[in-house]
């Protein structure tokens, strides 16, 4: 392992993969809109890397 241990994000890469999914398909229906921005949630994982161990 590695010390300090490092901070990390965890995603949900399924829910990023269906979304990516269906925005292609838009895509090759013919959608001819704007630009968009996808907001998936992720949960971060501070540990001692980022100092999270300091009081």
């Amino acid at each position: 392992m590695f010390h300090p241990t490092l901070t990390a994000i965890e995603q949900d890469v399924t829910t990023t993969g269906y979304r990516a999914v269906e925005m292609l398909i838009e895509c090759i229906n013919g959608y001819d809109g704007s630009a968009r921005r996808e907001r998936i949630p992720v949960t971060i994982h501070y540990c001692e890397a980022s100092g999270s161990h300091i009081a």
